[in-house]
């Protein structure tokens, strides 16, 4: 088997893996988290002066009257400043917890394992 079919296996075993694990996760957390809008409050880079790039927010927000402030970062879009408000995911039993589980990020990983495996399968059939 040739290197590059080997890599493309790897890389598709990888997608597996975190769908899984994001599967599990969200499956867990199902009916343990809710959403509220949230003020930034702190934003890190991950690579600063990087043309790609992450943003990652510490987030302020409101749960029955109270006012929490985030214990972990979330990923924010590149546009986002400090006092930009976005959408939340929140633990229940731990308001300060956010939580970044998401069905998107699970589907996009299986397709890319399938089709790793597609290209994989096809280039180990034309060698």
């Amino acid at each position: 088997m040739k290197k590059d079919v080997i890599f493309l296996y790897i890389i598709a075993l990888a997608c597996i893996v975190f769908a899984l694990v994001e599967g599990i996760s969200l499956i867990l957390m199902n009916g343990k988290t809710s959403t509220v809008i949230g003020t930034i409050v702190n934003i890190k880079t991950a690579v600063s002066g990087s043309k790609n790039n992450s943003k990652w927010a510490i987030m302020r927000y409101n749960v029955d009257e109270k006012t929490y402030t985030s214990c972990n970062r979330i990923q924010v879009p590149m546009s986002s400043v400090v006092g930009s408000q976005i959408q939340v995911c929140y633990c229940i039993d731990q308001p300060t917890k956010l939580y970044s589980g998401s069905f998107t990020k699970l589907v996009i990983a299986f397709i890319v394992a399938v089709i790793c495996v597609v290209i994989g399968y096809i280039k180990q059939r034309g060698a």
